[in-house]
């Protein structure tokens, strides 16, 4: 009780932001910023002029609070910052069996099948787990390979229409999906991500960030398909959108981004879109330009000319958004030395750990590169710390990967290497208790670790044994 729920762009616009009020700005990290200043420097605006007095803000991607953080202390002391962990195994449960919220009869089954698949991170975020768990069950349980068939399977459900008779009715889907990816790309590549149907705009939405429909011309080699405006307004009242105001968005951002690689990857493999066209639409200066990182790691992963671009502009985006199920093991490996010497990339506590959407960096063909790096490269001469970086990658892959003797092994040899770094070392122990479970061998482990405590000066790798 006590609680007003307003949008973004009403507390942007000052217009439900009353004096004295405290602010509470809940998924940020929808912003898919990392460099940009301007959303923070809007919100300090907002606190500065209604005199709000405390500041909450919760995200589940920290890519940029470490460096947002002394922007907000601005105004308010002490800004409260809620990294929202992912679901926890017993909370994915709860909500598979819950009827509103998709029932899935054998919820462990489910999950298990995410993992074995690779895209189990995506069960983490309430909204993907949902909607994952929704089109599986609609689809008579047919589960897909990847994250892009995940996703793929996803929005063909939201694109379709409920009543059967109704859908007949309909364009046909390849046209609705085309327009869809259109529309999608138009609103990401432009940043306007609301979409209106009509000129009236509401006073408080601030026109750059309204797609309007019936200024938009429509592509002219896509209507012998029967792509028309009759066929947006069709997907606009599907389950794909959401309706505010007289304002319509997608009903979660990583829907968009993977529509609109989708649409972008096609056209530029029919010829109808040149890569460097595109490139200097997304990159600005050779970086990728903000916001657009989730659409550029979908799209690294489905068009080999883009690859080339969006590895060298940001090797983070596709790391973090990207599916890394369809890169090859030589695409794995450029991936990563690009990363470990890309001048953005750089060390924030916790921001490289424990994430799953990086288990396909560690299958049985990187085994070899992956011995390499961590066992040659981290105690090389080079002062480069972004290697340390790297591993942090590697071991949350590794993390991620079913039990396995190799990895066990590797990874003791990494814990028993004066020459590594203690903070990777403690790492490697969390993880290499998920892949050993013989008790001789941890037994043995803490042994060791015991008997050379020089190496362990605070205690840190005992204490995880």
């Amino acid at each position: 009780s006590g609680l007003t729920c307003v949008t973004a762009a009403q507390i942007v616009s000052s217009a439900r932001s009353p004096q004295g009020y405290q602010l509470f700005i809940d998924a940020f990290d929808e912003a898919r910023n990392i460099n940009d200043l301007s959303l923070l420097s809007t919100i300090n605006q907002v606190v500065k002029q209604n005199a709000l007095n405390m500041l909450g803000i919760s995200c589940r991607i920290a890519d940029w609070h470490n460096n947002y953080l002394e922007n907000l202390t601005d105004h308010i002391p002490s800004p409260r910052i809620f990294e929202l962990l992912p679901l926890s195994l017993e909370q994915q449960i709860s909500v598979l069996t819950q009827e509103d919220y998709g029932y899935i009869k054998c919820p462990q089954d489910f999950i298990k099948q995410a993992q074995t698949k690779g895209f189990h991170e995506l069960l983490g975020n309430p909204q993907t787990l949902m909607l994952h768990a929704k089109s599986v069950k609609s689809s008579a349980g047919e589960f897909p390979d990847s994250k892009n068939q995940a996703y793929d399977l996803a929005c063909k459900q939201l694109l379709r229409e409920h009543n059967h008779v109704h859908d007949a009715q309909l364009s046909s889907e390849i046209v609705r999906w085309q327009a869809a990816g259109w529309l999608a790309s138009i609103a990401l590549l432009a940043d306007s991500p609301l979409i209106s149907t009509t000129l009236s705009i509401p006073s408080e939405i601030n026109e750059s960030q309204v797609t309007n429909l019936s200024q938009l011309e429509l592509p002219a080699h896509q209507s012998q398909n029967g792509f028309n405006r009759e066929v947006l307004l069709e997907i606009l009242r599907s389950r794909m959108f959401r309706s505010d105001n007289g304002l319509y968005s997608f009903t979660h951002r990583s829907v968009a981004e993977y529509m609109a690689a989708q649409y972008l990857a096609n056209e530029l493999q029919v010829g109808n879109l040149s890569p460097n066209r595109l490139a200097s639409v997304m990159l600005f200066q050779g970086f990728l330009i903000n916001n657009l990182r989730g659409l550029a790691g979908v799209l690294a992963s489905l068009n080999p000319e883009m690859k080339a671009y969006l590895f060298q502009a940001d090797p983070a985006a596709v790391i973090d958004y990207g599916d890394l199920t369809l890169l090859t093991i030589s695409d794995k490996e450029e991936l990563i030395e690009i990363f470990a010497s890309h001048e953005q990339t750089d060390y924030q506590w916790g921001r490289w750990s424990n994430s799953a959407q990086y288990q396909p960096l560690a299958d049985g063909s990187m085994q070899d590169f992956i011995s390499q790096w961590l066992c040659e490269r981290l105690i090389s001469n080079s002062d480069n710390d972004k290697k340390y970086i790297v591993a942090e990658v590697l071991l949350s892959a590794i993390l991620s990967q079913p039990k396995s003797e190799y990895w066990s092994a590797l990874l003791a040899q990494l814990i028993q290497n004066p020459e590594i770094p203690p903070v990777t070392r403690q790492r490697a122990v969390k993880v290499w208790l998920v892949h050993e479970g013989d008790s001789e061998k941890r037994a043995n482990m803490i042994n060791w670790v015991y008997q050379n405590q020089q190496y362990d000066p605070e205690k840190e790798m005992l204490g995880r044994l």
